[in-house]
């Protein structure tokens, strides 16, 4: 049989946690993971800089799929939504309105 004095410590304890873990929790855009630093290459696009000012079409886009070691390739045009996550072996290939890649990165 549990004592009736034991109770009071416990929920003073379970509350604390409660307010401790809502603390935690910010909620803010600032949770998402930090932009990899320039020059870092890990998903093998290094060789693929050179089709940056180029008009990006089918041939080449199944050409930057078959390069990049992880197959991992995601189109982002101005104005797209994308998602936040970070993926440092997909590559990311950036075009303007005129599907002209301007930057190829990782993530």
């Amino acid at each position: 049989m549990r004592s009736s004095a034991s109770f009071p410590f416990t929920a003073a304890a379970l509350s604390l946690a409660i307010l401790g873990l809502a603390g935690c929790s910010s909620g803010s855009s600032s949770d998402a993971p930090p932009p990899m630093p320039a020059g870092s290459d890990t998903c093998g696009v290094t060789p693929l800089q050179k089709h940056v000012g180029e008009p990006l079409d089918v041939t080449l886009m199944q050409f930057f799929e078959s390069a990049v070691p992880s197959h991992r390739v995601r189109v982002l045009k101005p104005d797209t939504a994308m998602t936040e996550d970070m993926v440092p072996e997909r590559a990311n290939v950036k075009t303007d309105n005129n599907n002209i890649i301007t930057a190829i990165t990782c993530g």
